[in-house]
């Protein structure tokens, strides 16, 4: 099969890109093409922030797979190429070779679409506003930050990138100042939300609840407020939404946020047009409403479901519980599922028996559906061990547990790591059911 013949095209080398490719290729090596504009591909793009700040030194350590292991897994890769429009009705891509400086065309019997998500880079004519968004731009910030004339940093977003950032900038030595318009980081409930701010704080990160309206300069920031904030250096951690612009206009079926839509094997609403990533609004664990949750674990996963579908075999996305957990410098920050809607239970104390020498802290809030009393979500914040509580909450949600059936949950009991009450069992009887 010639290189302009491939089985299946691939748009995109990131996680839900990668995934798909790789399963595709075990049932037709050499058949599957990847086309993306980045010179190197398999990066791992959530450890780009403390490559940033110089926590992880050599990048090298980012690269999960060489170029070789790529193809001898059965993969064509075509980097350094931009993707220029798709005609889904002649199934050609145009693309422009960079390295070549060449305009080119590409036909294809299947397309999977793993593009990533929309973001706005505001500012990114000036060159001290940055994105570290890729392995190439994550190492121009890290060279400002080594400048010793960049004194000042300021983060634009307190998402998990954005306090990663954060933190990076301050291991840096820099002063940093963290910018977002949202009342809480997160959306952590107060006392969690708190105990979050303290911590920025006392590492030296100044929050400001404000909008970034304008640049003025090279060097100034222009808020809602009229206020003006200095910089040396701007970090951007806005966030994405699902409207990648190279597929605004495909005739492909969208979701209420306007992400393409797509079932639980990859399937647009276009024969032969699969699709996975940040792009997509992803068929949710149960029920049927989508969601959109643009981060590498359930793009990985439906990427993977699409790329088996693409070749005609029966591999299915069982959807994800949402969660998602972030380091903000000692402290361990996560949610699972959704909060909003029902009724809460809060517990604050020690991670392991009270009277171990080093207790840590843990504050857990619990949510459960006024009516079933199912969990519904959590938030937690503690100086450990939250990825691993939340990967227990998130079974319980999948499950259907109930109030009941979670003070009935047992664990693992040892003073050194956990106390006779661990959080979940603290935080169900905190409620005054069990007073």
């Amino acid at each position: 099969m010639s290189l302009q013949e491939p089985a299946l095209v691939v748009i995109g080398g990131g996680a839900a890109g990668l995934a798909a490719a790789v399963e595709a290729a075990r049932w037709q090596p050499g058949r599957v093409l990847v086309l993306d504009q980045a010179p190197v591909l398999s990066v791992g793009t959530c450890g780009l922030p403390y490559l940033v700040g110089g926590q992880i030194g050599d990048a090298q350590k980012l690269l999960l797979h060489s170029r070789q292991e790529l193809e001898e897994r059965g993969l064509r890769l075509f980097t350094e190429c931009r993707l220029e429009s798709i005609d889904l009705a002649n199934q050609r891509l145009h693309y422009r070779d960079l390295a070549r400086g060449q305009n080119n065309n590409l036909p294809f019997q299947n397309l999977l679409l793993a593009p990533g998500g929309r973001f706005d880079f505001p500012g990114g004519h000036l060159k001290n506003v940055l994105a570290p968004r890729d392995l190439v731009s994550s190492l121009r910030a890290r060279a400002w930050l080594r400048q010793p004339e960049c004194r000042r940093v300021l983060v634009v977003g307190a998402g998990y990138l954005g306090l990663e950032l954060a933190e990076a900038a301050r291991f840096a030595g820099k002063q940093v100042t963290l910018l977002d318009p949202c009342s809480r980081i997160l959306g952590l409930v107060g006392t969690l939300h708190d105990t979050v701010l303290r911590e920025l704080a006392r590492h030296g990160v100044e929050w400001r609840q404000h909008e970034l309206m304008a640049w003025e300069g090279e060097r100034r920031a222009q808020l809602r407020d009229g206020s003006v904030l200095d910089f040396d250096l701007a970090l951007l951690a806005t966030g994405v939404s699902p409207r990648h612009p190279l597929l605004e206009g495909l005739a492909l079926e969208r979701g209420p946020l306007g992400g393409l839509r797509v079932d639980r094997q990859g399937r647009t609403s276009r024969a032969r047009i699969w699709a996975a990533g940040d792009c997509c609004e992803i068929p949710p664990r149960q029920g049927t409403r989508p969601v959109y949750l643009p981060l590498a674990r359930p793009a990985a996963l439906l990427g993977r479901a699409a790329g088996a579908a693409s070749m005609g075999q029966s591999s299915s996305f069982a959807g994800c519980v949402p969660c998602a957990s972030v380091k903000v410098f000692e402290l361990e920050v996560g949610w699972v599922g959704a909060m909003g809607e029902g009724d809460r239970y809060l517990s604050d104390g020690p991670l392991r028996a009270a009277y171990w020498s080093e207790p840590g802290r843990l504050q857990l809030c619990l949510e459960f559906c006024p009516r079933s009393r199912r969990l519904l979500g959590a938030q937690a914040v503690a100086s450990g061990e939250v990825t691993s509580l939340l990967q227990t909450l998130a079974l319980a949600i999948d499950q259907g547990l109930d109030f009941e059936a979670l003070s009935d949950l047992d664990h693992p009991y040892t003073p050194p790591l956990s106390g006779m009450w661990n959080g979940i069992a603290r935080t169900v009887r905190s409620s005054k059911r069990w007073a």
